[in-house]
């Protein structure tokens, strides 16, 4: 009987094989294939243990074949492991937002240059081609925001430089829905941590200070909207949390929804609330801003917007 040294068998004792032949007696055969037996089952579990550990380390084996990922037993019938997810992407929050900045929506730029409470601004047909150290048009099309160290100019109505655009024109509520919506990143703070990073505004009445109904904060990593009780010159404001735990340099997205009716739908960071402007505000005059408008009049901070759009759709 031929024995295959490559085999896991080959460990069997030989004269165990060639016991016929050595004149042994019927009870001494008997015995020695016996003793044959166990050695043979005592290598064949050898060898399923062998085996088992073998596919357990992702390896292949006799009777076991089949692409990584996808082992197919002895049987034919597939044995999946489901890959794990990957995980997201770092750098970057859930929620999808618009990935082009249009700046056809916009009539004017204010800059944290001039004299306090006479800025520098840019009209809105020179935004395409202006670029400067506080509007920073970069190479893949996205646009960074700079408000300088030490500050800057500051609006009559405002203690705090900005780097802001504003839209061309005003709204009612009632004339539709009017949709802002920003894909950004805040790449430098402020020492207070705090920047409004998009606006729905109002133009003044009978020369009153305009106060805008909402403002969007990046705060210390949370998006907070600040929003007016109601359109009157002492109204209180109340804050709504929108998301946390946003990091500097972090790429996410927010939009600001307002529907005829008063209803206000902010998303930011791939979170939502739904709150509603007061009624007193159906005749204002409204127009929305988006940029940095730094809130600490240190200055110091910088945004980087990939995506900007404003939408209005008539009702």
């Amino acid at each position: 009987m031929p024995i295959n040294m490559d085999s896991p068998f080959s460990s069997m004792p030989l004269d165990a094989l060639s016991m016929s032949s050595t004149g042994a007696t019927g009870s001494s055969c008997i015995a020695g294939f016996e003793q044959l037996l166990k050695q043979l089952i005592s290598e064949l579990s050898m060898f399923l243990r062998g085996a088992g550990a073998g596919a357990d380390a992702g390896g292949s084996s006799p009777g076991m074949q089949g692409s990584p990922g996808v082992l197919t037993t002895a049987t034919g019938s597939p044995d999946i492991t489901p890959s794990p997810a990957s995980p997201p992407a770092s750098g970057s929050t859930s929620g999808a937002g618009p990935t082009k900045v249009n700046l056809s929506e916009f009539g004017q730029l204010q800059l944290p240059s001039g004299s306090n409470g006479n800025v520098d601004t840019i009209s809105g047909n020179k935004l395409s081609s202006y670029s400067s150290q506080y509007f920073q048009q970069n190479s893949n099309g996205s646009i960074t925001f700079n408000v300088p160290s030490g500050g800057g100019a500051h609006t009559a109505n405002s203690s705090f430089p900005r780097s802001e655009l504003e839209e061309n024109g005003s709204w009612h509520m009632s004339d539709g829905t009017t949709t802002l919506s920003a894909t950004l990143s805040v790449d430098k703070l402020p020492p207070n941590g705090d920047i409004v990073i998009g606006q729905i505004h109002q133009k003044s009445v009978d020369g009153a200070k305009p106060r805008p109904p909402v403002e969007l904060h990046y705060d210390n990593g949370n998006i907070v909207a600040s929003i007016m009780d109601s359109n009157s010159p002492n109204a209180g404001r109340h804050d709504v949390t929108i998301a946390t735990g946003v990091k500097p340099g972090q790429s996410f997205s927010y939009s600001m929804k307002l529907q005829p009716n008063g209803q206000l739908d902010i998303s930011a960071a791939g979170q939502s609330k739904t709150v509603s402007l007061d009624p007193s505000f159906q005749k204002s005059d409204m127009y929305c801003k988006a940029g940095n408008y730094c809130q600490d009049p240190a200055g110091g901070s910088s945004v980087t917007f990939t995506g900007l759009n404003i939408t209005h759709q008539k009702s």
